[in-house]
C-alpha cells in the first residue's frame, strides 16, 4: 500500500529518534512470556533494529500505535494524518522528557 511522504517521513523520524535515544536500564530479568517489539529503520546505509521484550512506557506507546497502523492497513482504513498528529505528539512527548532528564544532571 503507498503512503504518503509526511507519513513516512514522520514514521521514520520517531523510529530513528526512539532507537538513538534509547537506554537501558537494570537487568532484565528471565522473561517467559509477554511479546517483544522490533522497530527497525534504514540510516544512511545501516539498517537500525531495536528488540524490546514486554515494551513498557514511551515503547509501549509507540507499539500500540504501530499496532493500530497496522490494523487499520488491513482493513483498508489508515487515516495517514491522524498518526502524523500522534507520531508528533510522541515526539514532542519524548522531546520535553528528555530535557526533564537533562535537567536532572
Amino acid at each position: 500500500m503507498p503512503v504518503n511522504n509526511l507519513f513516512a517521513e514522520k514514521l521514520h523520524e520517531t523510529f530513528v529518534a526512539s532507537i538513538t535515544d534509547f537506554v537501558g536500564k537494570g537487568r532484565p530479568a528471565g522473561i517467559r512470556d509477554g511479546y517483544s517489539a522490533t522497530f527497525r529503520c534504514v540510516v544512511e546505509d545501516e539498517v537500525w533494529t531495536l528488540t524490546i521484550q514486554v515494551p513498557q512506557g514511551e515503547f509501549l506507546k509507540l507499539t500500540d500505535i504501530c499496532k493500530q497502523i497496522m490494523e487499520n492497513i488491513e482493513t483498508n482504513t489508515l487515516n495517514e494524518s491522524k498518526y502524523v498528529e500522534l507520531l508528533d505528539e510522541f515526539l514532542q512527548t519524548k522531546k520535553k522528557q528528555r530535557i526533564l532528564e537533562n535537567n536532572k544532571h
